[in-house]
């Protein structure tokens, strides 16, 4: 087949450029990062911590129990509504 009946420009160049072009999506350039202190320049990670050097970091606590976004009760009536068109394999798992 022909690049023509397979809808591409006869031109490898035009193709090319395709290619080539940076895409510009609107989205902000970021600046490089640039650390402006060293916090942890001296400090020796094989020895321990004091506490201090730890209440420095953001702590994002564990829950005490398991929980999930699922909403379970409507999934259960979602998944009852379509049983009867599982095939038998399906409805084994």
């Amino acid at each position: 087949m022909s690049r023509r009946e397979l809808g591409y420009p006869d031109s490898w160049k035009e193709i090319e450029n395709w290619t080539a072009t940076q895409f510009n999506f609107g989205l902000p350039i970021q600046e490089e990062f640039v650390r402006t202190e060293k916090r942890f320049n001296n400090t020796n990670f094989a020895k321990k911590q004091p506490q201090e050097f730890w209440d420095q970091f953001q702590k994002n606590e564990l829950p005490k129990n398991p929980t999930t976004r699922i909403r379970t009760n409507q999934l259960r009536k979602e998944v009852a509504g379509v049983q009867t068109l599982w095939t038998s394999h399906q409805r084994k798992i």
